[in-house]
């Protein structure tokens, strides 16, 4: 089952989420969120 946690961006960083959804890189804010989480728990397990 998949957990649920909010956050809060700047109006920056929405903005430039906004243009990747909007160019066709990404679906949806929740799907930029979990890529990012991604990259860095792969990137602290890496350096480890």
């Amino acid at each position: 089952m998949d957990e649920l946690i909010h956050i809060r961006v700047g109006k920056q960083l929405k903005k430039e989420m906004q243009q990747l959804i909007d160019e066709g890189v990404y679906s949806n804010q929740a799907e930029i969120a979990r890529e990012g989480i991604r990259t860095i728990l792969l990137r602290y397990k890496k350096m480890k």
